[in-house]
């Protein structure tokens, strides 16, 4: 083989096997995150970002995609309770209009004009607001979903102290803020200060009237009428009550006892 023909064959072997791209650590570390290079980018060029950006903002589009979640959560569950009680409302306007046309009815009977005219204005002013809340069935209240995790509403609702005590709200607040620097999660951060604060300040949380033990067999009976009560719930109202407790607007006990008094 000649100089000249092996000189050819080298070049096109070189342009048949280019070389392999050549990644540095960061770019390593981006492309596990899910980065890709300019070379395999589709999307904007202008929203490109090198992976040394990449890997320093993943944290926030994390947080923004944990935010999310945590705002269907919020939208779910505000449905659910307007679904809720918009069925109590709604069946107290009726035992109220019920009680009010039996006693015009009467008024009728009697010849008593003046209960009637009273009895009749009532009923309107009833029926007015009774389509005042159905109307509200059906409006979107996305609009005022609350801007913090629901996870956190759910937690200062049930730690009414954070409202109301500032020293425990700003040992709470240093501690929450030193856990986040650390890569707890948020879920974790919210039990650690919880323990904590209960820990710093364990007067806060004696209760001096201890309530009288509760009758065993009282418990154990209301136990099986929850229990009664929930094997009879519809697929809907089970899955609005899991909403409404699982976010802690509402306890279970609660729940059946509104959907009882709404069916009978």
């Amino acid at each position: 083989m000649t100089e000249e023909v092996k000189q050819v064959v080298e070049e096109k072997s070189e342009e048949k096997a280019p070389d392999t791209p050549q990644f540095t650590d960061i770019e390593l570390k981006a492309i596990d995150m899910g980065w890709h290079p300019q070379e395999e980018w589709d999307g904007d060029p202008e929203e490109f970002v090198d992976a040394k950006e990449y890997v320093g903002r993943k944290p926030l589009y994390d947080k923004i995609q944990s935010t999310g979640r945590a705002l269907k959560e919020t939208n779910k569950a505000i449905e659910a309770l307007k679904t809720h009680y918009t069925k109590v409302k709604e069946n107290e306007y009726k035992r109220a209009l019920k009680t009010l046309q039996d006693q015009r009815q009467a008024a009728v009977a009697e010849g008593d004009g003046d209960t009637f005219q009273r009895l009749d204005t009532e009923i309107k002013g009833i029926e007015a607001e009774a389509a005042q809340v159905a109307q509200l069935s059906q409006t979107n209240l996305v609009k005022e979903v609350p801007q913090e995790p629901q996870a956190f509403v759910s937690w200062k609702e049930r730690n009414s102290w954070y409202h109301k005590v500032d020293y425990m709200k700003t040992f709470a607040d240093q501690l929450g803020v030193r856990l986040a620097g650390q890569g707890v999660q948020p879920e974790d951060v919210l039990k650690q200060v919880e323990q904590a604060v209960r820990k710093e300040f364990p007067h806060k949380f004696v209760n001096p009237k201890k309530a009288d033990a509760p009758d065993v067999g009282a418990s154990r009976g209301n136990a099986k009428s929850s229990k009664s009560a929930e094997d009879s719930l519809t697929p809907q109202e089970r899955q609005i009550m899991n909403t409404l407790v699982r976010g802690g607007h509402i306890t279970k006990e609660k729940y059946l006892a509104d959907l009882k008094d709404v069916r009978e």
